[in-house]
């Protein structure tokens, strides 16, 4: 048997029940790293940084409720973090 990946109900993304934090991305690069995290706290979101296996990963939250996750999902990726994701 052939697994599929997660489905999407009609375009939604679905968001892990234990997410609480939105991953801005991995940025190999430190400056960028830096760029990014301080774009992401303009936007008034707190920022994480993590050592992912490759390079530096930037999160932002935590956040309490999945509708909050949603808000800066959608927030983030119109500013430019197209890869966020939640986590």
């Amino acid at each position: 048997i052939i697994s599929a990946p997660p489905a999407k109900a009609q375009g939604a993304e679905l968001i892990p029940a234990t997410a609480r934090y939105v991953q801005l991305g991995r940025f190999p690069d430190p400056a960028q790293a830096e760029r990014a995290a301080r774009r992401a706290a303009a936007l008034g979101y707190p920022v994480l940084r993590g050592t992912g296996r490759d390079s530096p990963t930037l999160l932002a939250g935590p956040f309490d409720t999945r509708e909050a996750i949603v808000r800066a999902l959608n927030r983030l990726r119109r500013e430019g973090f197209a890869a966020a994701v939640a986590r």
